[in-house]
């Protein structure tokens, strides 16, 4: 992930956590990794923390509600959200 999209916005606490909580849901194996999912993905986590969502499970569990949305592989890979 490019945490150059996060240094202009976030501060390095701050950033830490949108990066740990954009690995974790990249990191699925249901989750398609493409340049543009992986961009994608570091934007909801981003606006969603800026919009208040600062406490790190909350945010990891709405991101992974998102992604699994529009990011999921279409084979037999199961989505399980936890």
């Amino acid at each position: 992930m490019n945490k150059g999209v996060f240094h202009s916005m976030l501060q390095p606490e701050e950033v830490a956590t949108a990066i740990r909580v954009f690995q974790s849901v990249v990191e699925e194996p249901w989750f398609d990794r493409t340049h543009d999912n992986d961009l994608d993905c570091a934007k909801i986590v981003v606006r969603a923390y800026q919009q208040g969502m600062i406490n790190e499970e909350k945010l990891k569990r709405y991101v992974r509600v998102i992604a699994a949305q529009r990011f999921a592989k279409l084979q037999d890979t199961p989505v399980i959200l936890h």
